[in-house]
């Protein structure tokens, strides 16, 4: 009726009038097309809680920062669709959560930033997506998620605890997660079971706090694909506890591929740093681990370490380092038992007490067609099998300028058709090739 009025005088009247209807449609325009698109206006004071109870589209207003020691939002029903609308809700580092929709499915929360909150940034249910979302400065973790989530475009950055945390079956891409994880143990992305995260990046995640727990870039549980990430610098700072830092750790069944670690750290005694763990049953291929560095009394560093009935294929683990004055062993990649480790570049990985390219940990394990070269530091080896295995093959491998090419212990295993450049093959009991399976040494 108001807009209808000034209408009304422009048409019959004055410049003036015309004025100002241009002036009132300037400052109601955007509020009338989101009243025509169903959208709610919203915006908390910052004294008190701001529920949402019922399903809908609501869009913030306002930057909001808190005075109360409360949650900014709460979110109480399911269906909703919350647009930050490019804002910041800033919390007073002792307030509680910024947004919390627990157990509320199907929320979907985009474009704005949520930080410096005492507990968690983003509390939501199942199948949720989450988009173009800071998560910063906060108590705990940054943003939680359960089954069946989205979560794309999001930093979190800075949290105490993971930086992304979700459920089963959840889709993580395009995110980035650095300097989380404080409090030990957590993640700059924790997955559960079956989930995808692609083109991700975690950096600077470390656990500087909790004595024997471990640190993580990304953390994956069984089942999960992770692809095409860059994971670098997570360190695990903490005094002696056996505690290690992880670029990438894929829990059994996982697929790891394309990903690069580099520069994951773990800087004091007794502390590991692996650039890629995958447990049993996984496909670890084409993927770079490069410089991770154990710099304590003890620590080991390792580009690739997967558990039984593994494929390691394609890699590129080179330049992995461990400095401690003493128990100090760097390898390319640590295969166990029935694994298959093909087609891998393996170089330069060395450990003051003992350097190895590839180390077998496990009998049944097949090492075909890698090379293994420049492990010159302590006992430097370009294929190592531990001690009183059986049943390993060491098939079409190349090892140049090692202290050692092959050294097969005492085990029962066949060695065939492989070229060592150093020129050393030690064995007591394996099977060697004959004729035109022999191995050449020179």
């Amino acid at each position: 009726m108001m807009i209808r009025s000034l209408f009304r005088m422009v048409w019959n009247g004055t410049f003036k009038s015309a004025v100002i209807l241009g002036f009132i449609l300037y400052l109601f325009f955007p509020m009338l097309l989101r009243a025509g698109d169903g959208q709610i206006d919203i915006r908390p004071t910052g004294a008190a809680t701001l529920t949402i109870s019922t399903p809908g589209s609501y869009v913030l207003t306002d930057n909001v920062t808190m005075s109360a020691n409360v949650n900014c939002i709460n979110i109480t029903s399911t269906d909703v669709t919350l647009d930050l609308n490019g804002h910041t809700i800033t919390g007073n580092a002792s307030t509680y959560i910024g947004i919390n929709g627990t157990g509320m499915d199907r929320i979907h929360l985009y474009n704005g930033t949520v930080r410096n909150f005492g507990s968690k940034g983003v509390v939501l249910g199942a199948h949720c997506r989450i988009r173009d979302v800071t998560i910063a400065s906060c108590g705990d973790n940054g943003l939680e998620t359960v089954d069946g989530s989205h979560v794309f475009q999001v930093t979190a950055a800075s949290n105490s605890g993971n930086g992304i945390k979700t459920g089963e079956n959840c889709l993580i891409e395009s995110c980035t997660a650095k300097s989380n994880g404080s409090n030990g143990g957590k993640a700059g992305i924790y997955t559960a079971a079956f989930a995808t995260i692609k083109d991700c990046v975690a950096n600077g995640n470390s656990n500087t706090t909790n004595t024997n727990v471990d640190s993580y870039g990304i953390y994956a549980g069984a089942g999960s694909a992770i692809l095409n990430n860059t994971c670098f610098g997570n360190n695990n700072s903490t005094t002696y506890n056996g505690g290690k830092a992880y670029g990438i750790f894929a829990s059994s069944g996982c697929i790891v591929k394309n990903n690069t670690c580099y520069q994951n750290l773990a800087t004091n005694e007794g502390t590991d740093a692996t650039a890629i763990y995958a447990g049993s049953g996984s496909i670890v291929a084409e993927n770079t681990c490069t410089e991770n560095i154990a710099s304590g009394v003890g620590g080991e560093a390792t580009g690739i370490l997967c558990g039984s009935d593994a494929i390691i294929r394609d890699n590129n683990c080179h330049d992995n380092n461990a400095q401690g004055a003493t128990g100090a062993n760097a390898m390319g990649i640590t295969a166990c038992n029935n694994s298959i480790v093909t087609g891998n570049n393996c170089t330069n990985n060395n450990g003051t007490t003992n350097s190895m390219g590839i180390r077998v940990t496990a009998s049944g394990t097949r090492v075909e067609n890698n090379l293994c070269s420049n492990h010159t530091t302590g006992l430097g080896v370009g294929i190592i099998v531990s001690a009183s295995l059986t049943d390993c093959s060491i098939i079409k491998n190349t090892t140049l300028n090692n202290d050692t090419g092959i050294d097969l212990g005492s085990g029962t295993h066949y060695c065939a058709e492989n070229i060592l450049t150093d020129g050393i093959l030690n064995s007591l009991s394996a099977t060697l090739g004959t004729g035109d399976r022999s191995n050449v040494s020179y």
